[in-house]
């Protein structure tokens, strides 16, 4: 029987990530889904700038920014007052959300995937694993398959999550929302978001990359306590932003309908032994801020590197520590953080209402609040013991290139040398450039992932003793 390096359960977009990583780091790997085609429905449609910078690494960001429509700006509506969220200071090359469908995310992710030469077997289900030894026994429907690593990125149901017997605690917010993607004909620019906060409810509209069509959520306050609720109709939700709008709307052309709960969850790990969880297996949180789908795109870039330098045999195996140690603690934060956000959303009181209104649109009003906000939606500030290191300007052989540029595709450590003739150390996983900053001598050591792993300054013993006692010169 042929073992994999790594088995992967699950094929949505944290899923494909993780198998596209393993091929560029040439690790063997299988990828199952129980479904037996991708979703056809839009479901996450926020990629943000952190993401993009990611999928620049992997090499794909291309066909992704040409699939969808960049929002440069979110416009605030609470009765007669307006107020605007601007996104172009994040700093990244990529200074917005792009819109895109998951979708399309999903099929751009899986052709990369085939012309690396792997495939999505399904329909596939794991029903259990054992692990012996250090290799994973995964019993499925259609035989078993072994792999020295099992990663379950199968979402918010994880069969993986329940053999590892770990709890998934959180909450169900009693509200029920309402979705639709749907044409929607009115006066406002189909490049920005619209979000109405309204004493009777809140409602967004996102806009998607087709003319015209928009992803509507409705807050219907009625419902909140009820069980089994009816979709709601085209006419009812036209009524709806017709009100808040202050205009005349019509919808038409619905290509997608559903209610939904908020719910808010996290693994109490993330790993046992040899397996992983990544994404909705291993946290679920509101989609105020569109934060999902992106963080378990960021679980399976962190973690695959690391599995592929300690398989490679390039790194001691206490690497795999920091998966867990990293994503856990940004998970348990960003719980907390999209909880928070989802109770001021789901505010009940008229009074709390309107504090919370008026608190923010005269927030608004300062610049580094506007600045602090779009970091943080743009997750380009998430830190791993340190920040991921910015888009600064190399000297390439006497040019000017930016570092984003030069390492996409790129699977390993780089040394940036400030105001540094000759790199301090060789190492063949590790690729030096010449910052054009001519700052004090220094060394920047930048991971796979792009996070910093450390800054160090002449004699380097920081560096020195970092390489020998984790990066192996194999």
């Amino acid at each position: 029987m042929d073992r994999v390096d790594v088995l992967i359960v699950g094929a949505g977009p944290t899923g494909l990530t993780m198998a596209i990583e393993c091929l560029r780091y040439n690790l063997t790997c299988r990828i199952i889904d129980q479904s037996l085609k991708p979703s056809p429905y839009s479901k996450a449609i926020a990629v943000q700038a952190r993401t993009l910078e990611i999928f620049q690494r992997m090499g794909i960001h291309q066909r992704i920014l040409a699939a969808g429509l960049p929002i440069k700006k979110a416009h605030l509506h609470s009765g007669n007052k307006h107020a605007y969220l601007h996104l172009t200071s994040i700093p990244s090359p990529f200074p917005f959300v792009l819109s895109i469908e998951q979708s399309q995310t999903e099929q751009i992710l899986s052709e990369y995937l085939q012309e690396l030469g792997g495939r999505v077997e399904r329909p596939l289900s794991l029903l259990y694993y054992e692990e012996k030894e250090g290799v994973i026994f995964a019993h499925t429907d259609q035989g078993v398959i072994q792999a020295h690593y099992l990663i379950g990125c199968d979402g918010a149901h994880s069969s993986v999550r329940k053999v590892m017997e770990c709890t998934f605690e959180g909450k169900q917010f009693a509200d029920i929302f309402s979705l639709a993607d749907v044409k929607v004909h009115w006066n406002h620019p189909h490049d920005q978001l619209q979000l109405f906060l309204e004493s009777d409810g809140i409602a967004a509209a996102l806009p998607l990359p087709e003319k015209e069509c928009y992803r509507l959520i409705f807050q219907l306050k009625e419902l909140g306590q009820s069980k089994e609720v009816a979709l709601p109709t085209l006419d009812r939700m036209e009524q709806l932003l017709s009100k808040y709008a202050k205009q005349s709307v019509t919808l038409s052309n619905p290509r997608w309908i559903a209610n939904f709960h908020i719910n808010s969850r996290l693994a109490s790990r993330y790993r046992k032994n040899s397996v992983f969880l990544a994404g909705d297996a291993a946290h679920i949180h509101s989609p105020v801020g569109g934060q999902g789908m992106n963080t378990g795109i960021q679980d399976a870039f962190n973690l695959a590197w690391k599995i592929a330098y300690v398989q490679h045999r390039f790194a001691s195996a206490s690497l795999l520590n920091t998966y867990e140690e990293e994503r856990y603690r940004l998970g348990k934060s960003l719980l907390k953080n999209t909880q928070l956000a989802s109770t001021l959303v789901t505010l009940r009181s008229p009074l709390l209402l309107f504090v919370r209104n008026a608190l923010l649109f005269h927030l608004l009003s300062f610049q580094w609040v506007q600045a602090k906000l779009a970091l943080a939606l743009s997750e380009v500030n998430i830190r791993h013991t340190h920040k991921r290191v910015p888009d600064i300007l190399l000297n390439i052989q006497g040019k000017e290139v930016d570092y984003f540029t030069l390492t996409e595709k790129s699977t390993q450590f780089h040394l940036l040398l400030f105001n540094l003739a000759q790199p301090p150390i060789h190492h063949p996983q590790i690729t030096p450039y010449h910052a054009k900053d001519k700052s004090t001598p220094k060394v920047l050591l930048v991971r796979p992932d792009g996070y910093l792993a450390l800054e160090d300054y002449p004699p380097f013993k920081k560096l020195n003793s970092y390489i020998k006692s984790f990066i192996y010169n194999s």
